[in-house]
């Protein structure tokens, strides 16, 4: 067993629970495929120009992030 807080949706109050099982938590993010293929893109400029450790940082948030807007997409949440 573990104690969690969790964020109300609606009024934005935290609420604490028990929970016996694990819990898997979904982020939201508020982007689409257009927005993931454009941070790539800049990804591919900062490595064009020599900035590799910050194309690796922005394609490794690009990477992440699509995983999340894809879920979204397939749940029509978008």
């Amino acid at each position: 067993m573990r104690r969690i807080r969790i964020k109300c949706h609606y009024c934005g109050e935290y609420g604490s629970f028990i929970s016996e099982e694990r819990v898997e938590v979904i982020p939201e993010v508020n982007l689409t495929m257009t927005d993931m293929n454009s941070l790539n893109a800049i990804a591919g400029v900062l490595a064009a120009d020599g900035h590799f450790e910050m194309a690796d940082i922005l394609h490794h948030i690009q990477s992440e992030t699509t995983k999340i807007v894809k879920y979204q997409e397939y749940k029509g949440e978008i």
